[in-house]
């Protein structure tokens, strides 16, 4: 008879790891881990999910190292990640972020019991996300648009493609454009993945909910820590 993985949830503010000159918004900036344990002697592992922007690989490292040390899990079955959350950047103490990491690590090992789990996948309608980069076969290239999209004007990229095309030609780069334009039968954005996958951890005995891991495909940003004014989570 098989026996239930372990499962556990832990998180931990990240307010002390971030430069202190800005305030906090409603949403904080988190780390979360999950814990998965096994009681036949496979090797247990864990997330790390941190409400930043992109790390770099010595980053990484540096938070499995700690978690690993404090946690006593293998280091090659530790997996950090980051939400792309522009209302954090990448400024941050390091050594202070990968000791709140394990914090939220022992959490989860302390709060872990055996679970079962249930997922369920829906298909969300037309115009919730869809893909921003935009093929240019005159250079055999594609255009990234940020913002300004109307969805009232049926997703019309007409205006980026305008300016990304003239920039192109010119030997210009440029981080975003917008021109009007007369481009007629412009390419528009075409659909994203419509799938959006639940799955919840429940207590094997109790039936209590755990965690709940959530998965769609959207760059959700908000806003941008880079203006000044406060720090805020990507995810209201």
């Amino acid at each position: 008879m098989s026996k239930a993985f372990h499962i556990g949830f832990g998180a931990a503010d990240l307010a002390s790891a971030l430069p202190q000159d800005r305030s906090f918004a409603e949403e904080r900036i988190e780390a979360r881990a999950l814990y998965i344990g096994c009681p036949d002697g496979t090797p247990e592992s864990v997330w790390v999910v941190l409400d930043f922007m992109d790390f770099n690989l010595e980053r990484i490292n540096a938070i499995k190292d700690a978690v690993a040390a404090a946690r006593q899990v293998p280091w090659k079955q530790i997996h950090v990640l980051t939400t792309h959350n522009h209302g954090a950047d990448v400024e941050v103490n390091l050594p202070v972020l990968a000791e709140l990491a394990a914090q939220a690590v022992k959490e989860a090992q302390h709060t872990a019991r055996p679970a079962v789990a249930r997922g369920v996948q829906i298909q969300m309608p037309d115009g919730i996300n869809y893909h921003r980069r935009i093929y240019i076969p005159e250079f055999e290239s594609t255009w990234t648009c940020f913002g300004g999209v109307d969805m009232g004007e049926h997703r019309s990229v007409a205006g980026f493609l305008e300016n990304a095309i003239d920039c192109m030609r010119k030997g210009t780069l440029v981080h975003v454009g917008w021109k009007p334009s007369k481009r007629v039968n412009a390419p528009e954005f075409q659909p994203g993945d419509p799938n959006f996958f639940l799955m919840q951890f429940q207590d094997a005995q109790t039936d209590a909910p755990l965690g709940t891991i959530s998965r769609f495909a959207m760059h959700a940003t908000m806003r941008s820590s880079r203006d000044g004014s406060y720090y805020s989570s990507d995810y209201p």
